[in-house]
């Protein structure tokens, strides 16, 4: 059986996470080789943690990806790509000489997420199921650009995309009550992102979250190892230049300084230049850290942040004693200082117990089927054959956008028998990633073939970039009895969405005057 699968790509880390049917619930997924391990201490209790370190490594024998670069010790290698979302989501491709070609962090970023899904598909089936990706809210439509382009490149043919902070409230979903609002506040190491959530009850089942407030800021874990790179230059009397040749182990080092400040009063650094000898070193005390952060007006823009978010709620009419509880995610989110200012705020509504899984663990939920949304995510089409182009086209029945359950029929259309004594009539319906597919709500008229093929009586223009056939075991929904005639309108056709988000159709015969099927659930849609 094909697993649903989640993927959290991050600054730092990626994780992935299943959904597993029997028990309700995402599970973090353990890939061999890339993976790595830790062990997390929060509120007394020791939490096992997997992620995969976003960095791929290339060299002339191989390329490498994850926990693999780091156990070969080539983290630091000029040809090692480290923070690649981060880039990417800044447009900054800063392309270096890999070989004989030039990598920028695009082709880095597709890179690594290429070989991720080679590792995924080893230890799992997941080609016929969707996968779903978390991505920033602040970045969204130029990351969902590359992203839909790393997709289609790899032969993944449906995928979703689900916002960080909403991910993050499902991930959480164990403690979150129906009709309650609550303020997610993701801060990982390329991000910082705050949204202001309500959970309602999905009468079908589940739980759905609607998204009151959102900001974003360019603030995350990463950001912070530049502070400290810069404070350990000037502290050394240095300038940039001079540690070139140094500059990606004292980035690593500094990473780990800060790591160790969330939960260790001091911290020290220490790197020898293997040319010259010389060392350079640093220590920071936790105050010492924290006045840092001050300076660089850190504070301040969490402050910022939030507020941006609780005005886009106020306007909605969501105040901030509304928020029954605030979640705390991404790696950064440890920092106890964060802890302590999100504290002073919001008193003890604060809860930071899956500050690392949470968004894959949600994904991997949204993946489920667990809901949050009242809308459709995709275009679903219809295919028919066009004579005058001898080939096959599409016609949109749904488009991505569409509330459910839909109060009016999506699409009407009349459906014809190709040849007389025809017995069995169907449609074949695909859904749709990107694309440009001409509407017309106007009935139209669907001609089917003995071989199966299907053909409106209008021309229609279309242009399919990538598509999924949802209906392929069972295409055919219609059983004529009598069979029918060629080219008789025998069976005018609505089209509508339930409220289990399935596309319905209610089919007449005109030759008996008897419905043949009202409201009958064809393919659930996503």
């Amino acid at each position: 059986m094909a697993s649903k699968v989640a993927i959290d790509f991050g600054t730092s880390n990626t994780r992935v996470a299943v959904w597993d049917e029997a028990l309700k619930t995402g599970k973090p997924l353990y890939l061999p080789e890339i993976t790595a391990t830790t062990l997390l201490t929060i509120d007394g209790k020791e939490i096992e943690s997997f992620s995969i370190p976003s960095i791929i490594h290339y060299n002339q024998a191989s390329t490498t990806i994850g926990n693999t670069v780091l156990k070969n010790g080539t983290s630091t290698s000029p040809t090692t790509f480290k923070f690649i979302k981060r880039y990417i989501s800044n447009r900054m491709e800063l392309p270096r000489k890999v070989g004989n070609r030039r990598v920028g962090y695009s082709e880095a970023g597709s890179d690594f997420l290429n070989m991720l899904f080679n590792y995924l598909s080893a230890a799992i089936d997941f080609g016929s199921e969707e996968v779903v990706f978390t991505v920033p809210v602040d970045t969204y439509e130029h990351y969902q650009e590359w992203l839909t382009q790393v997709c289609e490149k790899a032969g993944i043919t449906r995928w979703r995309l689900l916002d960080e902070p909403s991910a993050a409230a499902l991930g959480y979903g164990v403690n979150i009550q129906a009709n309650d609002v609550y303020l997610i506040f993701d801060f990982g190491a390329g991000t910082l992102d705050a949204a202001v959530v309500k959970i309602e009850d999905n009468p079908t089942g589940g739980k759905r979250c609607r998204v009151l407030g959102k900001s974003g800021a360019e603030l995350g874990g990463s950001i912070i190892d530049t502070w400290l790179y810069q404070d350990v230059i000037s502290k050394n009397h240095l300038v940039p230049e001079d540690v070139l040749q140094l500059s990606m182990q004292l980035l690593a080092e500094v990473e780990k300084a800060k790591v160790k400040l969330s939960f260790e009063d001091r911290a020290n650094l220490s790197v020898t230049d293997p040319d010259t000898g010389d060392v350079i070193t640093n220590s920071w005390s936790r105050s010492q850290f924290e006045d840092l952060l001050e300076d660089k007006g850190f504070y301040h823009t969490i402050q910022t942040t939030l507020d941006h978010a609780l005005n886009d709620a106020r306007e909605r009419g969501i105040e901030k004693d509304h928020i029954k509880a605030v979640l705390l995610t991404g790696g950064s989110s440890l920092i106890p200082s964060v802890k302590k200012t999100i504290t002073r705020i919001f008193g003890n509504k604060v809860h930071y117990h899956r500050p690392l899984d949470s968004t894959v663990l949600g994904a991997a939920a949204f993946a489920g089927g667990v809901d949050f949304y009242d809308h459709i995510h995709h275009d679903y089409a219809l295919r028919y054959y066009d004579t005058k182009k001898g080939d096959y086209n599409f016609e949109i029945l749904v488009e991505a956008g569409t509330s459910y359950p839909s109060k009016e029929p999506v699409k009407e259309l009349t459906i014809k028998a190709a040849f007389d004594n025809q017995a069995s009539l169907g449609i074949d319906i695909y859904e749709m990633n990107r694309q440009h597919i001409s509407n017309d709500d106007s009935p139209l008229d669907l001609v089917f073939d003995p071989n199966g093929g299907a053909r409106f009586t209008k021309k229609q223009d279309a242009k399919i970039l990538s598509s999924f056939w949802m209906n392929e075991k069972n295409p055919t929904f219609i059983k004529a009895d009598p069979p029918a005639k060629k080219d008789d309108p025998r069976f005018p056709a609505r089209f509508s969405i339930d409220g289990n988000k399935r596309l319905c159709v209610t089919v007449f015969d005109n030759t008996t005057h008897q419905p043949l099927m009202i409201d009958h659930p064809i393919i659930r849609l996503t």
